[in-house]
């Protein structure tokens, strides 16, 4: 299939890439290569099919390419390459995917498949880690799958964090009743899930998220209810010992002393790229011993630490001129939200185009909050959801140029002529 529809090849990777299936499983498939095969028969299938092979015209894009080239180079110079080698190879992986999906990812169909994929892969994990909190009242924590970007629980909890919206876009658009409320109880669950990880940037990412998430909504006293419906009980399920953690947050400045930790690693990012403000130290740099104990903080006892910051990681790793351009595009990725929200206001059959920029948008908030206190900076699932903001406006500006000014004209953001006889 993925060699006769290379979009089939998109889904079936992205599901690979975003949930590791292969890494919470024994036996033969934790051997097997399947994402390198997929990836393979994928770009081939694309090479040798109709589809378009032109980029979207978006300033995101020409940033995406020169961030990736700043990968390399700074891999080339990093200061610990055995631990920079391995992690450019799958960052390198991470931009193909994202190639394909800019290629491929152009109508409505696509991208509602897309989210789907998004929302199954994530929306596991916060399906059983939402179980696993009600049956152990909060007492259990749980991580994701070895070996991947959200083995850790606090990349995990911003991974559910930044699906939830998602999952809300699918119900808005589900017709099934079913699948409407298994919707709403995979988004309940999630919440229980993120609490559940005892992340206290999954915690900020999850309030942050919400706020806006109300603030974007069409019913704001129907949402506020709901919402209070779900958190409140969740947050009351929670035992002694998550109260306590996340008080820190109010005092770890002072009192905390993991938080002290962060901070010390946070200077040795500064300390890193005052250095080497160009390229930075390469990836993980702060993660050798050896580099780490050149550039920590004064009186940062620790060998070696992650950045802890998306920020700082950046600002480590690839310099001052690196986290120039990851700021440039958040904030460019943020505005690709805002064109979209305002060109499908002008027509109803633009309202899903709407709705799913809003929900990225809340997703994108989340992230850029929680990422604060997380070392997430290269994360496959938004790297993809930036991608898909891209396509998404150029598929609105590309509908808004078609339609004539009396409005007589009427071009379905998906019309028959632009699918394939599969998604037909």
């Amino acid at each position: 299939m993925s060699w006769i529809h290379p979009f089939i090849g998109v889904l079936v990777w992205s599901w690979l890439t975003f949930m590791n299936p292969h890494q919470v499983v024994w036996g033969l498939a934790t051997e097997l290569r399947l994402n390198l095969v997929i990836s393979i028969v994928t770009v081939l299938g694309f090479l040798i099919s109709r589809e378009n092979k032109s980029l979207p015209s978006n300033l995101t894009v020409f940033l995406l390419f020169i961030f990736a080239f700043i990968w390399i180079i700074s891999t080339q110079m990093a200061m610990a390459p055995e631990l920079a080698d391995d992690l450019l190879v799958r960052h390198l992986k991470t931009f193909a995917l994202l190639l394909m999906v800019m290629f491929l990812a152009n109508n409505r169909v696509r991208l509602h498949a897309l989210v789907f994929v998004m929302v199954l892969s994530i929306g596991y994990f916060g399906v059983y880690g939402g179980i696993v909190g009600i049956i152990t009242g909060g007492n259990s924590h749980f991580s994701g799958p070895p070996n991947s970007m959200i083995a850790d629980n606090n990349h995990l909890a911003l991974a559910i964090v930044v699906t939830l919206p998602l999952a809300n876009y699918l119900r808005m658009y589900s017709k099934n009743k079913a699948v409407k409320f298994t919707l709403i109880a995979a988004m309940g669950l999630g919440v229980i899930a993120v609490l559940s990880t005892y992340s206290r940037g999954g915690f900020l990412g999850l309030m942050t998220m919400g706020a806006l998430f109300w603030w974007k909504s069409k019913r704001k006293l129907l949402t506020l209810i709901v919402g209070a419906a779900i958190v409140i009980p969740a947050i009351q399920l929670m035992p002694e010992k998550w109260w306590s953690r996340m008080d820190t947050i109010e005092n770890a400045a002072d009192e905390d002393r993991s938080f002290q930790e962060r901070v010390g690693s946070w200077e040795t990012a500064f300390n890193l790229a005052v250095s080497n403000p160009i390229f930075g130290g390469g990836f993980s740099a702060t993660q050798s011993r050896r580099v780490y104990q050149q550039y920590k903080a004064y009186g940062d006892p620790t060998g070696s630490r992650a950045a802890h910051s998306i920020y700082f990681q950046v600002m480590g790793d690839l310099g001052f001129v690196g986290l120039f351009v990851f700021l440039l595009i958040l904030f460019t990725s943020w505005r690709n939200s805002v064109a979209i929200i305002r060109g499908a206001q002008r027509h109803k059959s633009l309202s899903w185009a709407e709705d799913l920029a809003k929900m990225l948008q809340v997703s994108m908030a989340g992230y850029i909050v929680a990422g604060a206190a997380l070392s997430l900076a290269y994360y496959d699932l938004t790297l993809t959801m930036i991608v898909m903001l891209i396509n998404l406006r150029v598929l609105v500006e590309k509908e808004n140029a078609l339609r004539v000014h009396d409005g007589t004209a009427v071009i379905a953001p998906a019309s028959p002529a632009t699918l394939s006889r599969f998604e037909r």
